[in-house]
C-alpha cells in the first residue's frame, strides 16, 4: 500500500487528517505506527504518529500542533512534515536516520475546536468546553446569520457608533473622530445575534468556548483571564491537555520539541519570566539552537520574556512549551507560523505590544491587504433583532490568522525546515572498542562512547537537576562466567552546549567531555556490551576478545 503525499495545497477537515495518518502508517508499517491516545467530548480521536525503526531505544524529536482551534496552518505544517518524512523513508538517507532516531507527531491537540471552525462555527480558542458555571452570557453572540458558511462583520448605522464611513478605508469604515457627522456613524461587530436581549442594550457576550489549552498546563499555573479566555479550573483540567501530557511523559527519549502555532513568523524561546526555572546555560543553549533552526527562513527568534509578553509584570502561565522545558527539561519551542504583517507590507518589531495595544495604522494595512485577497461586499439584510444591518468583509481565518490557501505550501515548507533543523540537533552516540593484551591471558577491554550531537545526552541541565534524564551506563555480559557488571559515566556533552560563549581568542573545551570510557580486565571470549545513554538512546555491541 502507498500513501498520497500532502503537498500543502489546501486546508483539510479533521476526519481527512485522521484518515490520511492511518493510511500513512499502513503504507509504511515497518517504520510508522499510529496510536489513538483518547477521545474528545465530540468523540474525535486524538492520534499520535511515531516514525522510527526502534523508537524505544533511539533519541526522539516531538512535534505537535492544533492547541488553538483557529491555527490551521500549524496542523497542516505538521501533516506536511509527516508526509515529507514518510517520503524520505524510500531513500537510504532517510532509512539510515530513522534507524537511529525517531519522531513523534501529535498533529492536532484540540480537534473538536479545529473541526468546529472548519465547519464555519463561531470563534473558539481551543476546545468546545462549555462556559464556566459562573459565566453569564448576555449580549452579542457571533453566529452565521446569513448561512454562507462564514462569520463575517456586521455593521449598522447609529449616532453613538465608534466608526464612520470612509470609502478609502478597508471595508469602508474607519475609527470615528470628533469632527465626523453623527449621521455617518456606525457600530461594527462580528455577525451574530443578541442573547438574553432586553430589547435595548448593545454589548458583547462572553465567549461561549473560552478555554485556552495553552494556559492549562502545570507550570506556574494560576487562574487566568484575557480577551475573554481562561486557563481552566485547575492545571490539566481539560482532557486534551491531559492526553498530550500523558503522551509525552511516556516517551522518555524525547530530546527536543516543537509546537506549531500561528501567527507572527517567529520561533519563541525561553525565558518566560525574569526569574525562570531554567539556568543561563540552558537558556543560552536554546537560543543558540533557535537561531540556527530559523536559518534559511525569513523567521526570527523571539524571547518570550521580555519580547513576547503582553504584560511584562505578569508571568505567562500554563504554556505547553514552558512546561516541557521547565518541568521536563526538554528544549521546547513555540513556532508562530505565518507573518500577516510582512504580507501586508509592515515591519513588525513588537508583536506583543501590538496584540495588547493595536496600532490603527497597522490594523488598517492588514485589513486592506485581507480585503484585496477576499472580501464580500456589504449586503443589507434584515436582522431578527436590529432590523436593517449590513453584513460583509473578509475571511479572517484565511487571511490574518492563516495564509490564503495559495500561500499555505510556503508556510508548510518553513515549518518543515525548522523542524528538520531542530531534529538534526539530537544527541548522536557512536561506539568504539579497544582491546589491550596484558599478561597471562588477560586483556583490558575498553568501550568508548562519544556524543557527536548538538544536544547532550540529557538535553539540558534542567533535566539533570530534576533527575529526569540519567547519565550513560555500560554493562558487560560475558557468555560464560561472572555476572554482568555495570559502570556509570558522566553526562556526554553536546557540541552546542557552550557554543554561545565560545571565543577562539580564549579557547576552551569546557568542563564536561563528549567522550566517556568504561574498562574491564577480561579473558578471551565473547562479550555483550549493553549501553544506555538515557534520552540519547541505548543498544548493544558484541565484542570478541582473542
Amino acid at each position: 500500500m502507498t500513501f498520497t503525499p500532502y503537498s500543502g495545497d489546501r486546508y483539510w477537515d479533521y476526519p481527512e487528517i485522521v484518515s490520511w495518518c492511518y493510511d500513512l502508517a499502513k503504507a509504511l508499517p515497518e517504520w510508522i505506527s499510529i496510536k489513538e491516545l483518547g477521545r474528545t467530548a465530540n468523540d474525535n480521536p486524538i492520534v499520535l504518529i511515531i516514525i522510527g525503526k526502534d523508537p524505544d531505544h533511539t533519541p526522539m524529536f516531538w512535534l505537535d500542533a492544533g492547541t488553538h482551534a483557529s491555527e490551521w496552518t500549524g496542523v497542516m505544517a505538521a501533516i506536511f512534515s509527516l508526509s515529507a518524512w514518510g517520503e524520505t523513508l524510500h531513500t537510504p538517507e532517510g532509512q539510515s536516520w530513522f534507524s537511529n532516531n525517531s519522531i513523534a507527531v501529535l498533529p492536532c491537540i484540540s480537534p473538536d475546536g479545529y473541526q468546529h471552525l472548519r465547519e464555519g462555527g463561531h470563534f473558539v480558542r481551543s476546545s468546545l468546553r462549555p462556559p464556566l458555571s459562573g459565566t453569564e452570557r448576555i449580549g452579542l453572540d457571533a453566529q452565521d446569520i446569513t448561512g454562507d458558511g462564514h462569520i463575517r462583520w456586521m455593521r449598522w448605522k447609529h449616532p453613538a457608533g465608534p466608526y464612520c464611513l470612509d470609502p478609502n478605508a478597508a471595508m469602508g469604515l474607519r475609527k470615528r473622530t470628533l469632527h465626523d457627522d453623527p449621521e455617518n456613524a456606525f457600530f461594527l461587530s462580528m455577525e451574530g445575534v443578541f442573547l438574553e436581549w432586553d430589547g435595548a442594550s448593545w454589548k458583547q457576550a462572553a465567549l461561549k468556548h473560552g478555554i485556552d489549552l495553552n494556559r492549562n498546563f502545570p507550570v506556574h499555573w494560576k487562574p487566568f483571564s484575557m480577551f475573554g479566555m481562561d486557563a481552566g479550573m485547575y492545571p490539566l483540567s481539560e482532557s486534551e491537555s491531559r492526553i498530550a501530557t500523558e503522551a509525552i511523559t511516556q516517551l522518555p527519549q524525547v530530546c527536543a520539541a516543537l509546537s506549531n502555532h500561528t501567527y507572527t513568523g517567529a520561533l519563541l524561546t525561553q525565558p518566560y519570566h525574569p526569574d525562570p526555572d531554567l539556568g543561563d546555560v540552558d537558556i543560552q543553549l536554546m537560543e543558540e539552537l533557535a537561531e540556527q533552526s530559523v536559518s534559511g527562513t525569513d523567521y526570527r527568534v523571539i524571547k518570550v520574556y521580555p519580547d513576547f509578553a503582553y504584560d511584562p509584570k505578569k508571568r505567562i502561565i500554563g504554556v505547553w512549551a514552558d512546561f516541557l522545558s521547565s518541568n521536563l527539561g526538554i528544549p521546547a519551542y513555540t513556532l508562530e507560523l505565518w507573518n500577516p504583517f510582512s504580507w501586508a507590507g509592515i515591519e513588525m518589531t513588537d508583536p506583543a505590544s501590538f496584540f495588547g495595544h493595536p496600532d490603527p495604522k497597522i490594523i488598517a494595512a492588514m485589513m486592506t491587504k485581507a480585503c484585496q485577497e477576499e472580501c464580500k461586499e456589504w449586503e443589507m439584510i434584515t436582522h431578527p433583532q436590529l432590523g436593517s444591518v449590513e453584513v460583509g468583509g473578509f475571511t479572517y481565518l484565511t487571511t490574518i490568522r492563516n495564509p490564503p490557501e495559495q500561500l499555505l505550501r510556503e508556510e508548510c515548507r518553513k515549518g518543515l525546515q525548522i523542524a528538520n533543523n531542530i531534529r538534526s540537533a539530537l544527541p548522536k552516540i557512536t561506539i568504539q572498542t579497544e582491546t589491550t593484551a596484558l599478561e597471562n591471558g588477560w586483556y583490558t577491554l575498553s568501550i568508548i562512547l562519544e556524543n557527536h550531537g548538538f544536544l547532550s545526552t540529557t538535553s539540558t541541565l534542567r533535566a539533570e537537576q530534576l533527575q529526569l534524564a540519567k547519565s550513560p551506563t555500560l554493562t558487560i555480559v560475558p557468555n560464560q562466567g561472572p555476572s554482568p557488571t555495570t559502570q556509570r559515566m558522566d553526562v556526554l556533552e553536546g557540541w552546542g552546549t557552550g557554543l554561545y560563549k565560545q571565543n577562539p581568542i580564549y579557547a576552551s573545551i569546557g568542563g564536561r567531555s563528549c567522550r566517556g570510557i568504561g574498562s574491564w580486565v577480561v579473558q578471551k571470549g565473547k562479550y555483550t556490551i549493553s549501553w544506555d545513554a538515557g534520552r540519547a538512546g541505548s543498544g548493544t555491541v558484541e565484542v570478541l576478545v582473542s
